[in-house]
């Protein structure tokens, strides 16, 4: 196995880079976050548009990764790909009307969202 030849500042400067470049990955294919979570939740649009920037920033992840021989890189780069794409797919569960993300089994998704405390749908 070849030997890290990267100092602790190179590691460190690339693996800086790599992040840069997952965000910008992000922010030319997706949505603003701002945008999806006033949008229409769980937009299908939104999602495709998640997964085709982190199938993208991952890859690209990689390949820097294993050119720099470095695993600093690796997890850097990574770890900005979990963050950007859990943010991005949390916007997009959220409901913009209500603010907030709302379970599917929730009594304000299957009932009335105006109802009051104690509401039974059998009552």
């Amino acid at each position: 196995m070849a030997e890290n030849t990267l100092s602790r500042q190179g590691s460190l400067a690339i693996g800086l880079a790599t992040m840069g470049v997952a965000w910008a990955v992000y922010g030319q294919v997706c949505p603003k976050v701002a945008d999806m979570r006033v949008g229409r939740q769980n937009d299908p649009h939104g999602a495709a548009a998640e997964k085709t920037a982190r199938w993208t920033a991952g890859g690209i992840v990689v390949a820097v990764s294993l050119i720099a021989k470095d695993a600093t890189v690796f997890i850097m780069g990574a770890s900005m790909v979990v963050a950007l794409s859990w943010m991005h797919r949390q916007a997009n569960h959220v409901n913009g009307a209500q603010g907030t993300a709302v379970m599917p089994s929730s009594r304000a998704t299957i009932h009335d969202p105006a109802a009051t405390t104690g509401y039974s749908p059998s009552a």
